[in-house]
């Protein structure tokens, strides 16, 4: 097996995590573990209101975990883009994600107030409300959230609502921000980025998330730890 394959089948034993002037590390042993650390209060990459019955969390996603979720075994044609796991295209793709910012907004009930409710059944009396909703939340997300980076504002440019068909009572959207040039200095170098969520579609009202940039380091710190053989994986994804 080349190193090239053998990276492939591989890929992700684990996240080790290293921030920079930091000697610890951190070793996730699965998906769920990094996702779960990548909204604690330890990562400072998550933030939490809770209003009105409602959980809502902004989570940061870093460019290294996006790259690999586009590359992973698996993946579709994100995989089928790189048949013989060049790293340096890993890398690349790694840039590529670091040319915007990426956001995962849940929107959850609050358990201690309304266990197990659906979100996308609150206040709806019938299935035009419910429709009306789902249009809101996937086509209409823009005219709820922003990006504020210095005197600049940003919409998204991209999002995507989950569909889990009712699985689970939470949804997750995916909002993707993106300057309109690469000399975007406030985009680029603002130190404090405010996602703000001005909330019609459930009536929460508008919220701040406020993250500090210098917090994103620890987290680009991320690299890809993988073991001499595919024998020797321990908790691939």
């Amino acid at each position: 097996m080349t190193p090239a394959s053998l990276l492939l089948s591989s890929l992700l034993p684990f996240f080790m995590v290293t921030g920079s002037g930091c000697t610890n590390k951190k070793n996730f042993t699965s998906e769920s573990d990094y996702l779960k650390w990548l909204g604690s209060e330890e990562s400072r990459l998550g933030k939490i209101a809770s209003v009105n019955g409602f959980t809502i969390k902004v989570k940061y996603m870093p460019p290294e975990y996006l790259a690999w979720l586009e590359m992973k075994p698996g993946a579709g044609a994100g995989a089928a883009g790189n048949p013989d796991g060049d790293p340096a295209i890993f890398l690349k793709t790694v840039e590529r994600y670091r040319q915007s910012l990426t956001f995962l907004l849940t929107f959850e009930p609050d358990e201690t107030k309304r266990p197990g409710r659906d979100v996308m059944l609150h206040n709806v009396s019938d299935y035009n409300d419910y429709k009306e909703r789902f249009m809101e939340l996937n086509f209409n997300i823009e005219n709820s959230v922003s990006l504020h980076a210095g005197n600049a504002v940003y919409l998204p440019v991209l999002s995507s609502l989950e569909n889990i068909y009712q699985l689970v009572p939470g949804r997750n959207m995916l909002l993707v921000f993106a300057p309109p040039s690469k000399e975007d200095a406030a985009f680029y170098s603002s130190t404090e980025l405010d996602v703000v969520l001005e909330d019609g579609i459930f009536g929460t009202g508008i919220h701040h998330f406020v993250f500090n940039r210098n917090d994103f380091k620890f987290a680009s710190g991320l690299h890809l730890a993988f073991t001499g053989s595919a024998t020797e994986k321990k908790g691939v994804l």
